[in-house]
């Protein structure tokens, strides 16, 4: 008899992320470099999304903070309109000047439909006919690493904020 090895435990197997260990005084500075999307695991309850808030008002960015377990695709989408669709409302505007954040707060509990969109939007910096502004940087926050994915791993900075 064979040893057939689920996917999710080839893929669990396989991911091997590299962790850094940062702290709120280091928070600034990883925002402010490049354009790599970042994903930052904390314990939940312990402030994260009040922490990345505050960094970057630190850095003077735009902030705008998505609450992924309440949302639905249709909010990062837009409405349908003939071909196209209405811009969403909770995504910078294209004409917006300065540096922003956008944070994807508890990726981990999103559902796999919105899940998927947020990571297109951060992987390709578009998402239907929106396209996210060049000075905006996709932050995502989860509660702990155990839903790493490929996609994730590969193509993010991934820090565990202490």
């Amino acid at each position: 008899m064979r040893n057939i090895k689920k996917y999710d435990e080839f893929l669990n197997e396989n991911i091997n992320p590299e962790i850094q260990t940062i702290d709120e005084s280091e928070l600034e500075e990883i925002l402010s470099e490049g354009n790599t999307p970042i994903l930052i695991i904390r314990d939940i309850g312990h402030g994260h999304t009040n922490a990345i808030k505050e960094a970057a008002k630190g850095l003077g960015f735009d902030f705008k903070h998505l609450n992924l377990p309440i949302m639905d695709i249709t909010d990062l989408i837009g409405l349908p309109h003939g071909d196209n669709y209405y811009p969403p409302s909770i995504l910078p505007n294209k004409d917006v000047d300065g540096a922003g954040i956008i944070l994807f707060d508890e990726i981990d509990k999103a559902n796999k439909v919105v899940r998927d969109g947020c990571l297109k939007l951060a992987i390709d910096k578009e998402l239907n006919n929106y396209t996210l502004p060049d000075n905006w940087r996709c932050v995502f926050t989860a509660s702990n690493a155990d839903f790493l994915i490929p996609r994730i791993e590969q193509r993010f900075d991934i820090f565990k904020l202490i």
